[in-house]
């Protein structure tokens, strides 16, 4: 009878399954890892649940990074991102091949575990390059720029820590529209954090939110638990306006002056005779477009110029 240990769905809760699995005892053969949000009950299947622990994550990345890679825990950390409800026992077949071959596991694409975590790792990484070019932000009455994306993989770490080093002295929101879940950077400080649950009215009251004074640096914060993130804590201003639902409301902010001429450039540079929609398509996905300025809605004249 087969042994499924149930984890969660982030790179924690993955590695803390392969911990459990190896410190089990069972024949690795007879193991499988699945995400506990997304698992099928099987009759013929014994179900063990793994709770998170850090202290156990890090043993096994420190033995992937020993006896594989730095290169290998990489490939392992993206395809944690990735959508695939199978990919916890993925990594569980990566990391259980890569203990007995050592560094040259990663060169084994002929092994089905290597090409799938190859596979999820290039996805990973291509959507987030692809999201670092296609993000727009929009400029709010408070100062703060937001963004909104809707990766078909949980890359907004990965993208948000390219603005954090893009604009390090700003205030702005990233917001993950599938997930909903946004990155909120601190410009005064210089440091960022993710913040789960944040639905479209937070962005709403975000967006009519006017500061009544000057925006002051955080003050006594304590240091974050990872480089780049904030506690909980943190953002004094955009996560209190996300968190207080309450706030009084203000007047509709107009139109993003920048984000109409912006359109308008799109529009009036393009050559109708050398409009090709299949080669558009295949260099910017429909997927991408609806959180993309020039091509949310427009005048009707605009769009047939």
């Amino acid at each position: 009878m087969k042994t499924v240990f149930l984890c969660g769905s982030n790179l924690d809760g993955i590695l803390t399954g392969v911990y459990d699995i190896y410190a089990s005892g069972l024949s690795l053969s007879e193991c499988r890892l699945e995400l506990e949000a997304e698992y099928e009950p099987d009759l013929f299947s014994q179900y063990r649940s793994v709770t998170a622990d850090s202290e156990k994550a890090g043993k096994v990345a420190a033995k992937v990074r020993s006896r594989m890679s730095d290169l290998a825990y990489l490939r392992i950390s993206r395809a944690a991102l990735h959508k695939s409800p199978d990919r916890a026992d993925w990594i569980f077949r990566f990391i259980r091949l890569g203990l007995r071959y050592g560094k040259q596991t990663l060169h084994m694409l002929q092994n089905e575990a290597v090409y799938e975590i190859f596979q999820m790792d290039r996805y990973v990484g291509n959507e987030a390059h692809a999201l670092v070019e296609f993000t727009r932000f929009q400029s709010l009455k408070s100062g703060i720029l937001l963004g909104k994306v809707g990766p078909e993989n949980d890359v907004l770490e990965l993208v948000a820590a390219h603005f954090a080093d893009r604009f390090p002295d700003t205030d702005w929101v990233l917001y993950d529209d599938r997930r909903k879940k946004a990155a909120l950077h601190e410009g005064a400080a210089g440091r960022w954090q993710i913040r789960q649950g944040v639905t479209d009215g937070d962005l709403e009251l975000l967006k009519r939110w006017e500061p009544k004074e000057d925006r002051k640096a955080l003050e006594g914060s304590r240091k974050p638990e990872k480089a780049g993130a904030v506690p909980e804590a943190g953002m004094e201003d955009a996560g209190k306006v996300l968190e207080d639902r309450t706030a009084e409301e203000t007047k509709e902010p107009s139109g993003d002056v920048y984000a109409e001429l912006w359109k308008t450039f799109f529009a009036s540079i393009a050559i109708e005779e050398r409009r090709n929609p299949k080669c558009q398509r295949n260099m910017l996905p429909l997927r991408y477009r609806k959180y993309i300025t020039e091509f949310c809605e427009m005048d009707q004249t605009m769009r047939n110029r």
